[in-house]
């Protein structure tokens, strides 16, 4: 079966009883999609699952089609995402974790604080010359935010 656009593709889907996002739709210019993009930024907090941005498709198959694959990524698609928000907070302490790898990494100790709807007590300050270029003490104010919308991170220090 094929359709000739992915509007058509998921009207199918959801005519047949598979669960589609009611927050799909169509535009017809970048300012629409950038519009749209706004108005889901706006309500993510509402919404009961979390997202980090949305996806872009062209609705029209055989353009799809036309313009390829490059790697795993389809050149038809492509992902806007969302900034990520930050939080600032103070370093109580940094200790060093080993991975399943064993690789050690440095790891901020926070006082705790709410960040995109989880209590983050504990950011990755990535690697040992990351901490040296921070100038990162016990005691500083640091920004933190979610890498990916997952893991939390130190940007930079905020000296006093």
């Amino acid at each position: 079966m094929s359709f000739p656009y992915h509007q058509d593709e998921l009207d199918f889907l959801a005519a047949n009883g598979f669960v589609t996002n009611p927050l799909n739709s169509t535009s017809d210019s970048l300012e629409e999609i950038w519009q749209k993009r706004e108005d889901l930024y706006a309500q993510r907090d509402e919404l009961n699952y979390p997202i980090d941005g949305l996806v872009v498709k062209l609705n029209d198959n055989e353009l799809v089609e036309t313009l390829g694959v490059v790697g795993k990524t389809n050149r038809g698609w492509a992902a806007i995402k969302f900034a990520a928000d930050e939080v600032t907070t103070k370093v109580v302490g940094v200790t060093w974790q080993v991975g399943r790898t064993g690789k050690v990494t440095p790891v901020a100790e926070l006082e705790p604080v709410e960040l995109q709807g989880t209590t983050v007590k504990r950011a990755t300050l990535h690697n040992y010359k990351n901490v040296i270029d921070l100038d990162i003490e016990i005691g500083d104010f640091v920004v933190i935010r979610k890498a990916g919308d997952i893991i939390p991170e130190v940007l930079k220090v905020v000296k006093v």
